[in-house]
C-alpha cells in the first residue's frame, strides 16, 4: 500500500528540495509525545557548516500549535526546516519517502510505530528514542541510530555523524534490505512451518 520506490533525485526535484543535501524526515502526526520538540532542538546544536548540508522536512497533520514549534529554532535553523503541516494521502507517502536519507522517531513514548516498518520499505535508516517498541526494530549502527530519550545532545551528536559520516549510508540501506527481510511474512510463515514439522 506504500507505492512504488521512486527515484531519489526526481522525488526531491518534485518537493522542491535540494538533491545535494541531506534531507531528515520527521514524518506522521504532530504531537507531544511524538517529541518533534525534541528534533528541533537538537537541530539549533549544529553549526552553521552542518546546517548549509541538510533539509529537515516535516510532514504530517499538527494536533498541537505549529507556531510553538517553529518558535524553537533559531533564525539560522529554521532557513533549513520545510513544514508540509497537512494529512498526506496514501499515494502521496512514497515521495516523501524516496526523497529523504534518514527519518527521526524522537518519540517521548510510543508502544510501536508503524514508520519504522514504512521507513524500511523504502530502504531508509532511522533515529529513534531507546523505548521499548522502537528498538526491537533498528540495530543500532546498521539499520539505524538510537538515543536516550529526550536527550537532545545525544541526538545532535547522531545527526552530526549523519552527516559528517554521510557515506555510511550505502551500507546501512544494504543492512536494511536483508533485516527487513527478517520482519517480513514469509519469514514468519517459513519459520513457523520448520517449527511445526521439527
Amino acid at each position: 500500500n506504500l507505492g512504488e520506490h521512486l527515484d531519489y533525485k526526481i522525488s526531491k526535484k518534485q518537493l522542491k528540495l535540494d538533491e545535494n543535501k541531506i534531507t531528515f524526515l520527521f514524518f506522521g502526526l504532530i504531537r507531544r509525545y511524538k517529541g518533534l520538540d525534541i528534533f528541533l532542538s537538537s537541530l539549533n546544536k549544529l553549526n552553521k557548516n552542518q546546517l548549509d548540508k541538510i533539509e529537515v522536512v516535516i510532514v504530517g497533520e499538527a494536533y498541537d500549535k505549529i507556531e510553538s514549534y517553529k518558535r524553537i529554532l533559531s533564525k539560522e535553523t529554521s532557513e533549513n526546516v520545510k513544514w508540509v503541516t497537512e494529512y498526506i494521502p496514501d499515494n502521496k507517502i512514497n515521495l516523501y519517502f524516496s526523497a529523504t536519507d534518514y527519518v527521526v522517531l524522537p518519540y517521548r513514548s510510543a508502544s510501536q510505530s508503524a514508520i519504522i516498518p514504512m521507513a524500511y520499505h523504502f530502504n531508509k535508516p532511522v533515529i529513534v528514542s531507546n523505548l521499548q517498541g522502537l528498538v526491537e526494530l533498528v540495530e543500532h549502527n546498521i539499520s539505524g541510530y538510537i538515543f536516550t530519550n529526550n536527550n537532545i545532545d545525544e541526538l545532535a551528536e547522531i545527526l552530526f555523524t549523519c552527516i559528517e559520516k554521510y557515506n555510511r549510508i550505502e551500507s546501512m540501506q544494504e543492512s536494511i534490505k536483508k533485516f527487513k527481510h527478517q520482519l517480513s511474512t514469509k519469514k514468519f510463515v517459513d519459520d513457523l512451518i520448520i517449527f511445526l514439522n521439527e
